[in-house]
């Protein structure tokens, strides 16, 4: 069994089954170290994957170091790129540029998907036999060490940067996308 993420790759090249790892989203190229623009496009790319996805409604996330770039929080970990801070003269123009850039992202769509019809019937088929309340859920097994406090503790310091990276980059109150998704 191959559990490497190149191994799932190369098995999903070799039976053409599409997933996550032989799709778009992951393709990458090297970066020349003077191309700026593509530099801030990646950035950007970065910073809006969890938008894009849908799991947050603006850029600012606690996982992400866009507070770094938006605000010029400092989270302990993040340094500025030469390419952001050539936006601007000053730190602050540079955060409202690449602010600014960041709000014109727009999400392109994957391809279409392919014809399944099969799948399709079989899925319409068999759900339409089974209703949600005749389903039987077996449950899961607790494992032993999941409670357990000792076992989960990481260093003290590793928390505290963990949490400064967090507050330094997480959603606030006056940001600007909370806003505006608060007024609709």
């Amino acid at each position: 069994m191959i559990s490497t993420p190149f191994g799932l790759y190369q098995i999903g090249l070799y039976r053409q089954k599409p997933s996550h790892f032989c799709e778009a989203r992951y393709y990458a190229t090297a970066i020349a170290p003077k191309d700026h623009r593509r530099v801030l496009n990646t950035l950007r790319y970065i910073h809006a994957n969890p938008k894009a996805a849908g799991i947050r409604k603006g850029f600012y996330d606690p996982y992400s170091n866009y507070g770094h770039y938006g605000r010029l929080a400092c989270d302990g970990i993040s340094e500025w790129h030469p390419s952001f801070l050539q936006l601007a003269s000053s730190l602050k123009g540079c955060s409202r540029r690449y602010e600014r850039f960041c709000q014109k992202y727009r999400h392109h769509a994957k391809g279409g998907a392919k014809c399944h019809w099969g799948s399709r019937m079989l899925k319409r088929l068999v759900g339409s036999s089974r209703s949600k309340g005749k389903r039987v859920s077996p449950g899961q097994q607790q494992l032993p060490f999941v409670f357990d406090v000792r076992l989960n503790q990481i260093p003290e310091e590793w928390h505290q940067v963990a949490v400064r990276f967090r507050q330094a980059n997480g959603i606030r109150d006056g940001d600007r996308e909370r806003r505006f998704w608060q007024l609709r």
